[in-house]
């Protein structure tokens, strides 16, 4: 007779800090939102986590404000 063998659910993957801060920071400190993206995108990368489409969001929105930003300083 062969052992009952226990079978284990596998760890849900949960979403990556990095990339909620980065883009809760996009709408308020666009440097740090484009900075916490770009390391939530590498993290992502490496460690299979969820949370790409935020990262990536944090990322577009992060470089609109800085480029708002600039139109504004220039006119």
């Amino acid at each position: 007779m062969a052992p009952k063998r226990k079978y284990v659910a596998p760890k849900s993957q949960g979403t990556n800090t990095m990339a909620i801060l980065g883009l809760i920071f996009a709408f308020v400190f666009s440097i740090l939102g484009l900075i916490f993206s770009i390391i939530a995108l590498n993290q992502i990368k490496k460690s299979g986590e969820k949370g790409h489409g935020l990262a990536i969001a944090g990322l577009i929105i992060s470089i609109a404000g800085m480029v708002l930003v600039a139109i504004l300083m220039l006119v």
